[in-house]
């Protein structure tokens, strides 16, 4: 990404809340967090009072070295 196209990026983040950067996760780190997403999920049990139709699982970087990329 060019020096432009950044800071036209943050100028869209501070418009419009969000914006899309292209490209930035390579399909290998994609597959490695799709595969740790998957072995964090199977053994997740739902609180008893869970109220939401998806997951919560918390992931600190400093205890899981996939979300460290991440960071």
């Amino acid at each position: 990404m060019t020096p432009e196209q950044a800071i036209e990026k943050r100028q869209q983040l501070l418009r419009d809340g969000f914006c899309v950067v292209d490209d930035i996760l390579s399909d290998e780190f994609l597959r490695e967090l799709r595969d740790e997403t998957e072995r964090m999920m199977e053994d997740w049990v739902p609180p008893a009072d869970f109220k939401y139709l998806g997951q919560h699982v918390t992931a600190r970087g400093e205890d899981n070295p996939t979300i460290q990329k991440l960071l």
